[in-house]
């Protein structure tokens, strides 16, 4: 039998023992090309802190901090950050990396919400467009095609997604979408097209990010920030251990024997 006391204590301990490399990968983070970014609320002894998800082609990255602001992102990759970021629209990742890549799921859920909610109005036309641009576009990277395609497509697909854009006819709820979104991100929709090895989208750490949410759900969160700390430092491990497929129950064995 485990007490609660001992369990915590084991836990400590190994957060302990993974700190610096945990530290290490947070460094590393600087040097990435680019980074899938998300982030979600996690309760700390009843007040509302946040869980930020950080997942490059080589790290997954948690960090657990009493703040949603751009500051959390200056901690991670510093002042200087000369890579993309592909998330959502939230308005804290603007002016801070190199290049972006905006996802077009949140795009398509929001306006499939819209034409749900208003069946009659042509929002419903706004988001067949969308999806059949974005379906092609897809369909276009599944192919990897070389660099001077991918630019000469780039012009063709913007051609398409500025028509969706200027048309003038567009009901409120589609020209709200177009406004805040397709127009405030204007050249953060279509990077994928020309640049190698990013997504359309920013599915890759939204599902990473749920696991995380389970645990959350089960826990409540946690009593101090000590714990959530302990809980990011493992869970980065585990999941970059994944990410890199590695059995993560035998990468732990070998640091403690180490």
């Amino acid at each position: 039998d485990f007490s609660p006391k001992a369990i915590n204590d084991c836990i400590a301990r190994i957060a302990e023992k993974l700190e610096p490399s945990y530290n290490k990968i947070e460094e590393d983070l600087k040097n990435e090309n680019y980074a899938n970014c998300d982030e979600t609320s996690w309760p700390v002894n009843g007040m509302r802190w946040y869980l930020w998800m950080i997942v490059t082609s080589n790290f997954v990255f948690i960090k657990i901090q009493n703040s949603r602001a751009r500051r959390v992102l200056i901690d991670i990759f510093g002042k200087d950050y000369h890579g993309g970021i592909i998330s959502d629209c939230f308005k804290v990742y603007d002016n801070f990396a190199e290049w972006y890549q905006k996802c077009w799921a949140h795009l398509l859920r929001k306006a499939r919400f819209e034409a749900e909610k208003y069946p009659k109005k042509n929002i419903v036309k706004f988001y067949e467009q969308l999806r059949h641009l974005h379906k092609e576009m897809a369909d276009f990277l599944k192919e990897n095609p070389p660099p001077d395609l991918r630019r000469e497509k780039k012009i063709e697909f913007e051609k398409m997604l500025n028509e969706i854009i200027n048309y003038k006819h567009w009901c409120k709820e589609a020209q709200s979408i177009i406004d805040n979104r397709l127009i405030a991100y204007r050249n953060h929709w279509l990077t994928a097209i020309e640049i190698e090895g990013i997504s359309l989208d920013n599915n890759l750490c939204e599902r990473k990010i749920r696991g995380s949410i389970g645990w959350r759900k089960m826990l409540g969160g946690h009593r101090t920030g000590e714990g959530a700390k302990q809980y990011a430092i493992i869970e980065t491990h585990r999941q970059t251990w994944k990410h890199q497929g590695k059995y993560p129950y035998n990468e732990l064995l070998n640091v403690l024997k180490n």
